[in-house]
């Protein structure tokens, strides 16, 4: 018999994954079956009910300190499992709960009194979480994560239309590919300030599934050296998940890797990135365009045209 030395009371919070390890309250009692106690009852009328509009939700909170509480989510069962833990010593078989939290960041008191006094759905969804409707009403679950902040929508990874960063934008588009590829290594250097070494751009064709690579280099006391690889994309349309994945593929072990792109990364390829925590730094349009602003090359009326001309492989040959 496999025993789980965990406290019954100690829940594990997972804010990246928007997950929380609950245990039930059954405790050591010879006359006591798993489901005589109050909360494990409670428990699994939860997850036996299948009309979603009578599914509890439930609020978790951690006691940080005496007089002190931690609100975690708004949340709904995920499933039930059954697991032993110690209590002084003596093995008891309890219900170990995965709770998913849903993506909302304020409670209305006016909705847990509706809920509670109400009889028409109607009344009870009022002022109710928008992520608690849809899953009242069997659509997607939205479920926070400690990222979810971090995925951006499309209008904050382009320019705003008639800007001077859209004009920009549109200088970049018109250069050649591989020019641009070159231009990019080049601005990278510029903006590295001095923290990056051995940086070169590979061949225009046949690059191996990756157009750069170099060095990052942490300076004393830390003395660390972390190698990457990056992708460079003069692109229109999005980035999905599985433009990421190839570069993704390309790194080795210990390996960093950058996605710079003209464009905008979809919403899956971002949170793809941060759920799997993939050592990759997305940079989007805007960003981009920002590190254009930290050098000489950005003037009012965009980018410096001769600067960019300078690449060009006609005006070699």
């Amino acid at each position: 018999m496999n025993t789980d030395s965990h406290n019954p009371w100690d829940d594990i919070v997972d804010h990246h994954l928007g997950l929380i390890k609950y245990w039930g309250d059954a405790k050591f009692d010879e006359k006591k079956r798993i489901d005589d106690w109050i909360g494990n009852k409670n428990l699994r009328r939860a997850i036996d009910e299948s009309n979603r509009k009578r599914h509890p939700f439930i609020l978790h909170f951690t006691k940080a300190e005496s007089g002190w509480m931690t609100f975690n989510g708004l949340c709904i069962m995920k499933s039930l499992d059954l697991a032993w833990f110690q209590d002084e010593g003596r093995p008891v078989q309890n219900y170990r709960a995965t709770l998913s939290i849903l993506d909302c960041n304020h409670i209305s008191v006016e909705w847990l009194e509706n809920w509670r006094i109400k009889e028409a759905m109607s009344d009870r969804l009022q002022n109710a979480p928008e992520a608690w409707v849809d899953y009242v009403n069997g659509r997607k679950i939205s479920i926070m994560r400690a990222w979810s902040g971090k995925v951006k929508s499309t209008k904050e990874q382009l320019p705003s239309k008639g800007s001077v960063e859209e004009f920009a934008l549109e200088q970049l588009m018109w250069m050649d590919p591989f020019d641009f590829e070159r231009m990019t290594v080049q601005l990278i250097d510029d903006v590295s300030s001095g923290i990056i070494q051995d940086l070169e751009k590979t061949r225009d064709r046949q690059d191996g599934g990756y157009d750069f690579s170099g060095t990052f280099v942490l300076p004393e006391p830390f003395q660390y050296e972390i190698p990457f690889k990056g992708e460079i994309k003069r692109h229109r349309n999005s980035i999905s998940p599985d433009h990421v994945s190839r570069l993704v593929a390309r790194l080795g072990r210990g390996e960093y890797g950058i996605y710079i792109t003209t464009s905008y990364f979809t919403k899956q390829a971002q949170s793809e990135v941060y759920e799997m925590r993939y050592p990759v730094s997305l940079v989007y349009a805007n960003k981009l365009l920002a590190m254009f602003k930290q050098t000489s090359h950005w003037n009012d009326d965009g980018i410096n045209q001769n600067w960019l001309n300078s690449f060009s492989t006609s005006k070699e040959e």
